[in-house]
């Protein structure tokens, strides 16, 4: 197995943090998840971790990734079969959580991501790569082609939050144009939270910066009339029930107490699932 120094590029580096947490989050004694594969990699790849070891963050991370997954099977459960696309994928290991049949699946990423990911990661006819940016249109033609029928759902977990408003927008776009009434999953950042980025215990590690910043979801939903915002979650504090027994009490009665004067620190980071493209009488 290859293990040269990482070669990668400022905002796919980022993904070493959630690689990371799911890995230290399925050591024993009570471990969060079971992620083999993110041990395996974690284990082989020619890199100082060390200096993620430990850190609080961490841990959400990991149930921001979780809570992903469980708004993902919230969606599927209204269909038999889905086409599902991961942009900026890194090296999510969210295709084995879910290890559902129905789903048809698409990794996309960037090629230096593609050059590990191809390491530890097979292609089925279930599950493929597409080495592109989320930004460039592409990839667009790979998935139609492959899946030309809805529904498609679309994830991206801490990745388009390091690129502008605008790049954000033409994104949207896309998803919309070309993929009418499709689902999109994901996350936004408030001034509060990017503010404060240069002191979080992981991301002051790496060059990149969160850039596109939401202070109130609806701001997005106003971007498009065919856009329809279906809800928001604080994954932190008022996160999926299964999940609530990984954190501390202490957060428990914060989020309470905050949601109770509707303090805009709970939207410091959320996650979202926004309707794309979908027709006036929908709405």
């Amino acid at each position: 197995m290859n293990t040269q120094p990482l070669q990668l590029g400022e905002v796919q580096q980022t993904l070493l943090i959630p690689l990371y947490g799911r890995a230290e989050a399925s050591q024993p004694p009570k471990p969060m998840m079971h992620d083999a594969r993110a041990s395996e990699i974690v284990e082989h790849l020619d890199y100082d971790f060390s200096q993620l070891e430990g850190k609080s963050s961490l841990k959400g991370a990991v149930i921001r990734t979780l809570t992903y997954d469980y708004l993902l099977r919230e969606l599927l459960d209204s269909y038999q079969q889905a086409t599902i696309v991961e942009l900026g994928c890194g090296l999510n290991t969210r295709f084995e959580r879910l290890n559902d049949s129905r789903l048809r699946w698409f990794d996309l990423d960037m090629p230096d991501v593609y050059a590990i990911w191809q390491q530890f990661f097979q292609v089925t006819t279930s599950r493929t790569f597409l080495p592109y940016s989320a930004f460039d249109e592409t990839w667009i033609a790979r998935v139609k082609e492959a899946n030309p029928s809805p529904p498609y759902i679309f994830i991206s977990e801490a990745s388009t939050i390091y690129f502008s408003e605008a790049e954000n927008r033409k994104l949207f776009g896309l998803l919309a144009n070309h993929f009418p009434g499709c689902y999109y999953i994901f996350d936004t950042a408030t001034n509060y939270f990017i503010q404060r980025q240069d002191k979080h215990d992981t991301l002051k590690f790496f060059s990149a910066r969160i850039q596109w910043e939401v202070n109130d979801i609806q701001e997005v939903a106003a971007w498009d009339e065919h856009y329809r915002h279906l809800k928001s979650v604080n994954f932190f504090i008022d996160p999926p029930t299964h999940l609530k027994k990984h954190l501390p009490v202490s957060l428990h009665i914060m989020g309470k107490i905050l949601q109770l004067f509707n303090s805009p620190f709970i939207r410091q980071y959320q996650l979202n699932v926004f309707q794309l493209g979908i027709k006036k009488h929908e709405r």
